[in-house]
């Protein structure tokens, strides 16, 4: 597969659209701090990554509080490092750390989950070399911290 030359904005901009409904429904801020522009990267695959992250934040907000999405982007050790963080349920990493990235594994009932997106999502990004990490608490939201 063919690498592109991809503007993290264009992206996000993509992904507000097709995310439209959700996000005036549920109130969500998206806010984004792009320190890196451009990275190197499958843009179809880039483009399902940032969906999966940015829905699943919508999707497991905290009742009556609106998502705030903040998505950042920077260069560290020569490798670009995006991360998503947002102020929603949250996942008990110590109860289901081991977990996280792996197919049908679901965190949160009375939600329509099947446990595939993270596990696409990390898929994705290590086809292509990178890595993803996570960072999360019960109820204080979480943080996804990419290196391609």
């Amino acid at each position: 597969m063919d690498f592109d030359i991809c503007n993290l904005q264009e992206i996000i901009t993509e992904v507000e659209g097709m995310l439209k409904g959700q996000i005036v429904s549920s109130g969500a801020i998206i806010f984004t701090d792009l320190r890196t522009e451009n990275i190197r990267f499958p843009k179809i695959h880039l483009k399902s990554i940032f969906y999966n992250l940015i829905s699943n934040s919508i999707k497991y907000k905290k009742p009556d509080v609106p998502p705030f999405i903040e998505i950042s982007s920077n260069q560290h050790l020569g490798k670009t490092v995006l991360i998503f963080k947002d102020n929603g349920l949250g996942i008990d990493l110590k109860k289901h750390g081991d977990n996280v990235f792996k197919l049908n594994k679901v965190f949160h009932r009375g939600f329509d989950s099947r446990g595939v997106g993270l596990f696409m999502t990390k898929t994705q990004i290590e086809t292509f070399g990178g890595s993803i990490s996570v960072e999360s608490e019960h109820e204080l939201g979480t943080i996804f911290i990419i290196t391609l």
